[in-house]
């Protein structure tokens, strides 16, 4: 070997060296003044941007990042800002353009970038100012933990880099944003960028929603490190923030659509997060009778009964059927079976005369229907028509009898139900109304069903059982 190869082979030997300790060196450094590794970008990938700092514009590009900062090559012969001071980043690239967001300066350096040596900085993101005038990074209104049992999912395709998906589970939803976990080892975010999410809510669908980023922050799981992402909504539709709703009380028997209204969501059907079954034990009954007044209240009647005023003696030969969610009976229809003795029916009893047809063919009276005044306007009322409907077919009848008021009978008209008469009628001592017989005939209702959602619905649960027996 000549002493020319032995000296380039030292040589080589000793710039390895000096290379593995100053990489060693910086991995250190980078470990004491960091809370998480940084995302490279190539110099010349177009995330160009502004730094602003005490009146002076600095130009730069970014050349890594993560959710908490930036690094900075500045491509502007400016004076750089001092270690400590806070700054205004105005992004002027392709991907970013429109960004603003608010740091501090925790590194002024150098590096070289694109074969140039330049100044470099290191940013630390902080929240805007008081009295900026900034609310893009607010966070609005509630938000609640997704239930563990009906986990929520969401991706992206990220903003920053070409081909790249991102894959998220949904912690917490609101109608104004949601916090979403993403593994930190893919470092692709920063705050103030959008996605275009599509989210997964278990036995809904999927939806497809814009979000910004507002910020991000590292936390510890049994997985390990993670980080959680803050985004707002943009313009999400009204299906989507219904079916937020709905998702929630899936899993959390709290909620009420009343306390979610009050807390800003849109709040639709909760027919997903509900059961309806029959009541037919002391506990569900005294839960029956307390609905019946409380509805009742609700809608200013009764106001000096008791829960034990609304015991009936029509209750004892009549199905109940009752709309559970968790542990609470939040609607009620009572289905009377009068068996043809007019002495057990509650419209004959009250005045209203039965056409002698009705008697012959045989009816089950449908009454009592209460819905908790937390959960009015939750789209529980034609479920319930159909568990009625269902009742009647189930019990060999094809006809079911009904009283509603002036207000409710076009509406009930709407769903197939036909008035027979109408008269003045008290149920209740002291209240007293104007009332209007009307039936509902199963075979017309499945072979020419009314035009809507409402009466498709409720044939649909005839069609369950059958066509009837009868022509």
């Amino acid at each position: 070997m000549t002493a020319a190869l032995v000296k380039g082979l030292d040589s080589l030997l000793a710039l390895e060296q000096e290379t593995s300790g100053a990489m060693r060196s910086n991995i250190l450094r980078r470990k004491e003044g960091r809370t998480s590794s940084r995302r490279r970008v190539y110099f010349g990938q177009g995330l160009t941007l502004s730094v602003h700092a005490e009146g002076r514009e600095i130009r730069g590009e970014v050349v890594d990042f993560t959710g908490l900062g930036l690094g900075v090559a500045v491509t502007s012969e400016d004076e750089l800002p001092a270690e400590g001071m806070e700054v205004e980043l105005e992004h002027t690239g392709r991907a970013t353009k429109g960004i603003r967001q608010y740091a501090v300066v925790r590194h002024v350096g150098e590096g070289t970038f694109g074969g140039k040596r330049l100044p470099r900085l290191g940013l630390a993101f902080t929240a805007a100012p008081r009295g900026s005038g900034s609310t893009e990074n607010r966070r609005q209104g509630e938000r609640h933990n997704c239930p563990v049992e009906f986990p929520a999912i969401a991706f992206a395709s990220s903003p920053l880099f070409f081909r790249e998906w991102l894959s998220f589970r949904v912690f917490e939803v609101g109608p104004g944003g949601a916090t979403l976990t993403l593994a930190s080892a893919t470092e692709a975010l920063m705050p103030g960028v959008e996605l275009p999410l599509t989210i997964t809510l278990a036995m809904l669908g999927q939806f497809e929603v814009r979000a910004r980023v507002l910020r991000i922050r590292k936390e510890r799981s049994s997985q390990g490190e993670e980080s959680q992402v803050g985004v707002q909504f943009i313009d999400a539709s009204p299906t989507f923030l219904r079916a937020i709703a709905e998702y929630l009380m899936l899993g959390n028997k709290d909620l009420t659509p009343s306390l979610l209204r009050k807390e800003g969501f849109q709040v639709g059907s909760i027919e997903r997060a509900v059961n309806f079954e029959y009541g037919d034990c002391p506990k569900d009954y005294r839960a029956i009778l307390d609905l019946r007044l409380r509805a009742n209240q609700a809608e200013g009647k009764l106001k000096g009964a008791t829960v034990a005023d609304m015991a009936s003696p029509y209750d004892d030969h009549s199905r109940h059927i009752v709309c559970r969610f968790g542990d609470r009976i939040i609607a009620y229809a009572r289905m009377l079976f009068t068996e043809g003795d007019p002495a057990k029916s509650e419209f004959a009893t009250a005045g209203h005369v039965i056409p002698d047809w009705l008697w012959e063919a045989g009816f089950v009276e449908s009454g009592a229907i209460a819905i908790d005044p937390e959960f009015q306007k939750a789209g529980l009322f034609v479920p319930l028509l159909q568990q009625t409907a269902l009742v009647i077919r189930q019990s060999g009848y094809r006809y079911l009898l009904g009283a509603v008021s002036d207000d409710l009978l076009p509406m009930y008209k709407t769903l197939g139900i036909e008035p027979i008469e109408t008269r003045i009628v008290e149920p209740h001592p002291g209240m007293q109304f104007r009332s209007n017989l009307v039936f509902m005939d199963m075979y017309d209702l499945l072979t020419n069903a009314p035009e809507g959602r409402a009466g498709e619905a409720i044939a649909s649960a005839i069609a369950f059982v059958g066509i009837p027996d009868v022509a």
